[in-house]
């Protein structure tokens, strides 16, 4: 029988402050850094997931304090893309108002921002992910290839069209990171196990497709096998059910809670 999400929940903090205390250096370390970014007052409630998130990259990367902050910096100095997006997503009013950007008044890092700055400190050759929608990982994993210089990214989605026909898949994404996309529509269980032949090997791949258990389960051991010595599995949605923490005893893995819905293993 599988653990309720309460009881997940509770492993995943109980992590956290296992993570602060083996590292006690870097969580200053993040905690300093944060203060002297964010001024206000307010901010101070937002330090303690912010810590979190930094260390969890850090150790999931294998990745210096310095490296993870400056990534960090770097993102946020992605104006032109952010605004692209929030231009695009007509929803949000402004970047105060956005999930998809992560700002200090509403989150600590977005799923976009750790998805950046694990792709700037791994430097993939080869990234596969599953699930796009309309794009906004997927834009942000593309601006991190294109600033390392190197890189593809190659995604899986089930329609060629987001929910109603509304717009095409990962209509978001702008057209000058395109020559690094290979989009492929299909479902997971059709198109995945080919395209890893295809490929061979892999440095990241990210689950953000249908978030079942049997379908997670079934996404995480099918690509294992081809993921790199030292590359890295990502999974969004991780609190939904036990397939992650399962995957990591099925492979002998500690996996690490980048946040409370998002985790990755090192291989």
């Amino acid at each position: 029988m599988g653990k309720t999400k309460g009881a997940r929940q509770c492993s995943i903090y109980l992590e956290y402050i296992s993570r602060v205390l083996n590292d006690p250096t870097c969580a200053c370390y993040a905690g300093i850094k944060w203060i002297a970014e964010n001024h206000k007052p307010e901010f101070v409630s937002q330090i303690r997931g912010w810590i979190v998130n930094f260390l969890s990259i850090k150790h999931l990367t294998k990745a210096s304090n310095k490296e993870v902050f400056q990534f960090h910096k770097e993102f946020r100095s992605k104006g032109s893309l952010h605004m692209h997006v929030l231009s695009s997503l007509k929803y949000f009013k402004n970047p105060f108002d956005s999930g998809a950007i992560g700002t200090p008044e509403k989150r600590y890092m977005s799923a976009p921002e750790i998805l950046y700055i694990i792709t700037r400190i791994m430097k993939p050759n080869v990234v596969v992910e599953t699930g796009v929608a309309s794009g906004v990982s997927s834009a942000y994993i593309l601006q991190a290839l294109e600033d390392n210089g190197k890189g593809e990214l190659y995604s899986i989605d089930i329609s060629a069209y987001i929910p109603r026909g509304v717009k095409p898949i990962g209509w978001i994404v702008p057209g000058s990171f395109r020559r690094r996309w290979h989009l492929i529509i299909g479902s997971s269980s059709q198109k995945l196990p080919h395209l890893l032949e295809n490929l061979r090997e892999i440095d990241v791949f990210l689950h953000d497709s249908l978030h079942t258990y049997e379908n997670m389960l079934w996404e995480f051991k099918t690509v294992w096998p081809f993921i790199r010595k030292g590359g890295i599995l990502l999974s969004d949605d991780i609190q939904e059910n036990d397939a992650f923490s399962e995957f990591c005893e099925y492979v002998n893995r500690k996996g690490v809670y980048v946040s409370d819905s998002f985790g990755g293993i090192r291989k």
